[in-house]
């Protein structure tokens, strides 16, 4: 059984990552560290979209992508002449 992260509660439904109770969600509660960018530091992907010059097409952020870098899905990467 996990425990709210903001208001205490305890229950069988409540994710250990996330660690907020429905209810929180519900209130708009937001943890700091924020666990979605802990999980993409650990994995060294990128914490934000960039606006690079390359668009990219892969998947549905459509990100841009500047060369030597990757895009926020790590998927494609810019090399020296372009994507």
């Amino acid at each position: 059984m996990a425990k709210c992260r903001v208001c205490g509660s305890t229950s069988i439904v409540i994710s250990s990552v996330i660690g907020l109770c429905v209810n929180c969600i519900r209130s708009g509660a937001r943890l700091d560290p924020d666990p979605h960018l802990a999980s993409r530091s650990r994995f060294k992907l990128q914490l934000y979209m960039e606006s690079g010059e390359y668009k990219c097409t892969i998947c549905g952020r459509n990100c841009g992508i500047n060369k030597n870098s990757r895009g926020f899905c790590n998927y494609r990467g810019g090399g020296g002449d372009g994507i």
